[in-house]
């Protein structure tokens, strides 16, 4: 009465995988078309679905998704989003007194090993007054930065 029990994997355990978003081609009169020069130039999409917007296409791997160059250089109306490889992030460093300047805190940043891409202090829609708020974009290869779990010095 040996019975092995093995679990699954959990949620964590697992690696997740990068989707690759899809591409909506607007006009659907010219999808022959479009499809043959798509096949002609080589790009893997695995599948193409009929929707009310227009036809939707999966792309197989980034490069085939890069491949729309092709579709903007024949002028050919779609629309997709960003891959979630080139997105940056959005960092929002709270307390920072306004008296202390933004190229203060971006010479911090480099000390830590950080380029940002931009630095900008947050300020109220109402009447523009500088909030202890810093927004800072970094790129996706300094995001890595992040996981080193680096102590950052509190501004007294």
């Amino acid at each position: 009465m040996n019975k092995e029990i093995t679990q699954s994997p959990s949620t964590g355990d697992r690696s997740k995988t990068e989707r690759i978003p899809s591409i909506v081609l607007r006009d659907k009169s010219r999808w022959f078309g479009i499809s043959a020069e798509i096949k002609r130039r080589g790009y893997n999409f695995l599948k193409a679905q009929n929707i009310a917007d227009g036809i939707r296409l999966f792309p197989a791997t980034e490069s085939d998704f890069r491949g729309i160059e092709f579709f903007r250089n024949e002028q050919i109306p779609f629309h997709t989003f960003q891959l979630p490889s080139e997105k940056g992030l959005n960092v929002v460093i709270m307390g920072i007194p306004s008296e202390i300047p933004e190229s203060e805190v971006l010479g911090q940043l480099r000390e830590l090993g950080f380029n940002p891409d931009s630095i900008a202090r947050m300020r109220k829609n109402r009447n523009g007054a500088p909030m202890p708020l810093i927004l800072v974009k970094l790129s996706t290869p300094q995001m890595r930065l992040l996981r080193r779990r680096t102590p950052v010095r509190r501004v007294p």
